[in-house]
């Protein structure tokens, strides 16, 4: 690569850092606007709304991958950002509200039962359906068709059991319906200079690493990966410092949540070939453990320091399996 288009690349990354940091602010003011006239609690919306918008790089990409017949790479795709979206998406934002002093078991306890509860079936299905589904070794149209129906019918029960009746700064009738349009215009415009961001930096990044000859199997697998989960991040680093972690956990789980069900359900229904689901036991086994260590510190109502270095171990531990050792060397 020539200095033009290293120097290009350099620009592109930390101009869409920007784009990032400000799309994200635009969400989170977007869905308090949401939230204000709607009556729908940040987790729900998070759980819905934000995090099936930010699983649309893993759509994407999974999507593609299956209509070029490489059903594989979009099944190891959708368990992979699943595992990033709970140990990563979630360990860095846990961390870095320690440093801020935000007090996030504080905030974990002051959230409402339901939102608890929406969470914890988050986890379940998370946990539960990848296990379900190894027991069997083919799949297609018909079971694709039944997990986007559990998405849509579990979308639908959150978006009529979700209203907060005493939610702060409440607004009358008369200025519900202009809040509410404004909402869902800066958070859709955030949502998608989110996902425009995250593809810009996933691209520049991915140039930069093959100028200064890095293995490519170690781009592909840290640098690729994590970037389809950037909006997710940015979201949950944002939501953070918003002193929102409700919104942050909604959003991480309830992309696991879209990723097993719709997403994968998508995957099902549009592959070429059959799917083996039993090919896939490593990227299982880290989705299990990851959402089971989270649902314990869930429900011990902790996510401190301690729990969030924890998820982060668990990552280094994984990239170290997945990627294998020998390639940094």
């Amino acid at each position: 690569m020539d200095l033009f288009n290293l120097l290009i690349n350099i620009a592109l990354l930390a101009s869409f850092l920007v784009v990032l940091n400000r799309s994200s602010y635009a969400v989170i003011s977007g869905v308090t606007d949401i939230s204000r006239s709607t009556g729908l609690a940040y987790t729900t919306l998070g759980f819905i709304f934000v995090s099936v918008s930010t699983s649309l790089p893993e759509a994407v990409v999974s999507l593609f991958a299956t209509l070029e017949g490489e059903a594989g790479i979009a099944i190891g795709n959708i368990l992979g950002s699943n595992i990033a979206n709970v140990c990563l998406i979630l360990g860095l934002p846990i961390v870095y509200a320690y440093s801020l002093k935000t007090g996030s078991t504080k905030s974990l306890l002051q959230m409402r039962k339901s939102d608890l509860s929406s969470l914890f079936f988050g986890l379940f299905i998370s946990s539960a359906l990848p296990l379900v589904l190894l027991r069997s070794a083919r799949y297609g149209v018909y079971v694709g068709v039944a997990l986007v129906v559990l998405f849509v019918v579990y979308s639908y029960y959150l978006s009529t059991h979700g209203i907060v009746t005493d939610l702060p700064n409440a607004l009358d009738v008369g200025t519900s319906r202009r809040v509410l349009l404004k909402g869902v215009v800066w958070s859709s415009l955030g949502i998608a200079g989110v996902v425009l961001g995250g593809y810009v930096i996933v691209y520049s990044t991915s140039n930069l690493a093959t100028a200064f000859n890095i293995s490519g199997t170690l781009v592909g697998g840290t640098i690729v990966a994590v970037g389809t989960s950037l909006p997710e991040l940015a979201i949950s680093m944002k939501s953070i410092q918003e002193k929102r972690l409700d919104f942050a956990l909604g959003n991480a789980v309830g992309s696991c949540f879209a990723n097993l069900t719709v997403i994968l359900g998508l995957v099902f229904i549009f592959s070429k070939v059959t799917v083996r689901m039993d090919a896939y036991f490593d990227l299982v086994f880290f989705s299990l453990l990851s959402n089971l260590v989270f649902w314990y510190f869930l429900s011990q109502g902790r996510l401190g320091l301690r729990e969030g270095l924890i998820l982060l171990m668990i990552y280094v531990i994984f990239l170290a399996e997945f990627i294998g050792i020998y390639t940094l060397f």
